[in-house]
């Protein structure tokens, strides 16, 4: 259900829109849960760049999803 909304939101959004980076998140979200922490950092990592192109370095979604990271990081 994630992946079909994802592949919507790009569709009709393009690749770098926000919403883009929610469902990705979601999806890391589901990966971290299942244990593949790879590929959460994965995804987390694309999240990462999306939220940085449209909110800007100093955004505090920025400081969140480094911790989110980082707390991945920590599993591999």
């Amino acid at each position: 259900m994630h992946e079909e909304a994802l592949l919507i939101t790009k569709k009709n959004l393009g690749e770098e829109h926000i919403q883009v980076a929610t469902h990705l998140n979601n999806l890391a979200v589901i990966e971290q849960n299942l244990g593949n922490y790879q590929k959460a950092k994965e995804l987390n990592e694309e999240v990462l760049l999306i939220k940085r192109k449209n909110l800007g370095e100093e955004h505090i979604e920025l400081f969140l999803e480094k911790i989110n990271l980082s707390i991945i990081e920590q599993k591999l």
